[in-house]
């Protein structure tokens, strides 16, 4: 999707947390675009790939290319845009060849299978001797008893804006291998400013790339995991990237 100036830099202020209240207001308005946020979901990968490998030797791969491209390429205000993708190719061959080099050769179904447990539930547990009330508690509580699929259909009446019930959707999709429901709802979550599962969702994406396949964002996901200490899998991080290294 080709997006306006004006939406652009509306989006690379949100990338850099930068926002105005101009811009939130704008912001609203373009999510309502699932181009838009095809978008947006492109540049925040991007956005993390080229935090993990280092800006500095990001900038050495790119002067080489942006010099390569001087002569065609017309200079100006859509010149950030390339600078973006080019940056995801020059991140891309930077992080193969090291792979490359240490033989990295997974198996992303047994490193799920391995690393992914379902997130207790700590919204609406059973409570023995108590009948379920309403769909909000039947929903968590078929979560925490196994029934995925019927807590996602019973997720999916419920307020789309709820941190607590995207986040579970997510879980609950991943656990069933629905990559494509899990993806939506933790991109939908990312636009929820503040909401407890920051950390967590961190972790449910990494795996969520590790099912995938995408073993290069993976990486950069888990290793966000492993410098933050806070992070409640943290341990499993450091655990789960020194198999991968190997």
């Amino acid at each position: 999707m080709n997006l306006t100036d004006k939406q652009m830099d509306v989006l690379d202020r949100f990338l850099r947390n930068e926002m105005t209240a101009a811009d939130e207001t704008m912001w609203k308005s373009m999510m309502q675009d699932p181009g838009v946020q095809d978008e947006v979901r492109n540049m925040t990968h991007l956005q993390q790939m080229i935090q993990q490998e280092g800006r500095d030797r990001l900038r050495a791969e790119l002067k080489t290319w942006d010099e390569a491209q001087s002569q065609t390429k017309v200079i100006g205000k859509r010149r950030f845009i390339d600078w973006r993708w080019a940056s995801a190719a020059a991140v891309a061959l930077i992080l193969v060849s090291i792979f490359v080099l240490r033989g990295f050769q997974d198996d992303s179904k047994d490193l799920f299978a391995s690393y992914f447990e379902p997130y207790p539930n700590i919204v609406a547990p059973i409570q023995k001797g108590e009948a379920q009330t309403t769909p909000y508690e039947q929903a968590f509580q078929l979560y925490e008893a196994g029934a995925y699929q019927d807590a996602i259909d019973v997720f999916e009446t419920l307020p789309a804006n709820d941190s607590n019930v995207l986040f579970y959707t997510a879980v609950a999709a991943l656990k069933l291998g629905d990559q494509e429901v899990a993806r939506l709802k933790l991109d939908a979550l990312d636009m929820i400013k503040g909401h407890k599962y920051r950390d967590a969702a961190v972790w449910y994406r990494a795996l969520l790339e590790i099912q995938s396949g995408n073993d290069l964002l993976a990486i950069a996901l888990i290793e966000d995991v492993v410098t933050n200490t806070r992070n409640p899998f943290h341990q499993k991080a450091i655990k789960l990237i020194k198999e991968m290294d190997h």
